[in-house]
């Protein structure tokens, strides 16, 4: 009697499903744990991007009492334990980057327990699976930015609006808070929370009076959290505009004065790079549309909004742009043993979330194994250990993105959107930089920078002849503070340098500077005017070559410098 209960429970379809979804979330939960590993793995392999150098001098500028951002730097009292970790800029961000690989796995817990919202546990696990198999999200995934920080308490703010019987409005405004003083642009989950919100009071017919007292504790919480925060953190900064006028320009250029799908060729790179995902994405979202059961789920597809509209829809945004959107592939696996499982074989129903599955985790093998010799973190390791060793102690430079994090970088931060304001406002930014700071170097890290570079044309006159006459060539990208020039024996040359100060003289022969022999190596305490007369003692008819360089710079690593870009593309 009861093996005959026990047969015919095993035989049930109840059972039948279950044991399904078991072996589909254990497929999924093994290409869940592959990809992580793998991008555990690449933490210390992917190249460095400029942002990540960016956002590690923002933690440096802080401690200096010299941060200047009002609501894009509270992140920062979150890492000023990072200048301490020992090492030098690429260390402590591959230090932050582990940091970032805890949100990465607090994102994926996250978007399991949301998809368990409208599928079987089981079959939940996909979600993190689509995630973790996108590109941008084995690219930048772990990156020191903000989206990584971004994405995991937005899903947190979903998961807590999505219960069906009693939405936590409260804790939800207070995870919507810390998301935007992380980063403004967590405004733009709004859409999904509205029309998540406004999905399920639909489906289970509850009062709308409920609605909007829940609305308005949840924007009360959201508001207070994110007030109270920059609050705190306005004690520690400078901002060089008012903070009105500061939003007021973010909004402007980077929503308003910007036309319709602004970042279009990314949308086609990452579609060309994750077809698999965009097909099963659309899938996804049919069925949510078609089906009561996944009709919430729908709203999770406005998270793409932003590709429309938003100016800074570059890839590392789609980390956060795409985590909620991931939710439908999840409901079209579950579609498909709900509904198609009692109309086919058992074989062909697990077939099919089967495909998905293994298609999901070798797209993002196959990105895992496109990076596995990436070497550009080793060229750009060279160039700040090249750095260190000329300058031991911090002194003031310029570069494009703040690469030398824990040196007070005296030049705007050089991005696309930097550019644009500095073209537009027509303002050079050398000459303030060399009468106020004397810095002694110049890290020509992008070809904006580069004299020999075609980019160098976009900077204004004005910086590329203070930058050619100024910073000569020392070691790779690293150009130091000096003048050169022909001397001649009958002829008195008077040399301009950048600023007062000791500089190092290079000359294969002897030469006078200010009535004084000087030979190469020797080092001359240049005055308040900042220049030197100076002649050839030999009579050669090309005249003598000599330098002035700036003398606390070491001598440059004897390794030869990296030839090939120590940047790539977003």
């Amino acid at each position: 009697m009861n093996r005959s209960l026990t047969d015919s429970k095993t035989n049930s379809p109840e059972f039948r499903t279950e044991a399904a979804d078991r072996r589909v979330g254990f497929l999924a939960a093994c290409g869940c744990a592959a990809l992580l590993i793998a991008k555990l793995a690449l933490v210390r392999r992917l190249n460095i991007n400029w942002d990540e150098f960016h956002f590690l001098s923002d933690v440096y500028a802080l401690q200096r009492g010299v941060l200047t951002e009002p609501f894009l730097g509270v992140y920062t009292h979150l890492f000023t334990w990072l200048t301490r970790t020992g090492g030098d800029e690429i260390d402590q961000i591959l230090v932050a980057r582990l940091a970032m690989f805890a949100c990465l796995i607090g994102t994926c817990w996250g978007l399991w327990k949301l998809a368990c919202r409208w599928t079987s546990p089981g079959v939940a696990l996909v979600a993190p699976l689509c995630y973790l198999s996108l590109l941008s999200v084995v690219v930048h995934g772990t990156s020191f930015r903000y989206d990584p920080m971004l994405t995991f308490p937005s899903v947190v703010v979903l998961l807590l609006l999505s219960r069906i019987n009693s939405p936590r409005w409260t804790a939800a405004g207070v995870w919507m808070g810390i998301a935007t003083a992380i980063s403004l642009k967590a405004v733009l989950l709004l859409p999904v929370v509205g029309a998540l919100v406004c999905a399920d009071f639909a489906r289970t017919s509850r009062r709308y009076q409920s609605l909007f007292s829940g609305t308005g504790r949840f924007f009360v919480a959201a508001t207070i959290t994110a007030g109270a925060l920059f609050w705190l953190h306005s004690f520690s900064v400078a901002p060089t505009e008012t903070s009105a006028a500061l939003a007021d320009r973010y909004v402007r250029q980077t929503l308003i004065e910007i036309p319709l799908f602004p970042q279009a060729y990314v949308l086609r790179r990452e579609f060309g790079a994750d077809p698999v995902t965009w097909i099963l994405l659309g899938a996804g979202f049919v069925v949510s549309l078609i089906c009561s059961r996944y009709r919430p789920a729908a709203a999770c597809a406005l998270s793409l909004l932003p590709i429309v509209f938003y100016r800074n829809s570059f890839p590392y945004y789609y980390v956060a742009m795409l985590a909620p959107a991931c939710i439908l592939v999840a409901v079209l696996v579950d579609f498909t043993h709900r509904y198609i499982r009692p109309r086919v074989s058992h074989l062909v129903a697990l077939g099919l979330p089967a495909a998905a599955i293994v298609a999901l985790a070798g797209q993002g093998a196959r990105h895992v194994y496109d990076f596995r010799f990436d070497d550009i973190t080793n060229r750009q390791r060279s160039v700040v250990d090249a750095v260190h060793q000329i300058f031991p102690d911090p002194v003031p430079y310029i570069d494009h993105g703040a690469m030398i994090s824990s040196f007070p970088k005296v030049n705007f931060f050089m991005s696309s959107w930097g550019i644009q304001r500095y073209v537009a406002n027509g303002k050079s930014f050398m000459p303030s930089a060399i009468r106020l700071h004397h810095p002694p170097f110049l890290l020509a890290n992008r070809p904006i920078l580069q004299p020999d570079h075609p980019f160098f044309e976009n900077l204004l006159p004005e910086d590329q002849r203070l930058i050619n006459e100024f910073y000569l060539p020392y070691w790779g990208p690293i150009r130091v503070a000096g003048a050169s020039t022909t001397l001649h024996e009958d002829k008195e040359t008077i040399v301009r340098l950048p600023f007062p100060g000791k500089f190092r003289v290079e000359t294969t022969d002897p030469i006078v500077i200010d009535a004084t022999e000087r030979h190469d190596g020797d080092v001359v305490d240049v005055g308040l005017s900042g220049k030197v007369s100076a002649r050839a003692l030999s009579s050669s008819a090309e005249g003598t070559r000599i330098r002035l360089l700036w003398a606390a710079a070491r001598n440059p690593p004897s390794a030869s410098p990296p030839y090939q870009l120590i940047f790539i593309g977003l």
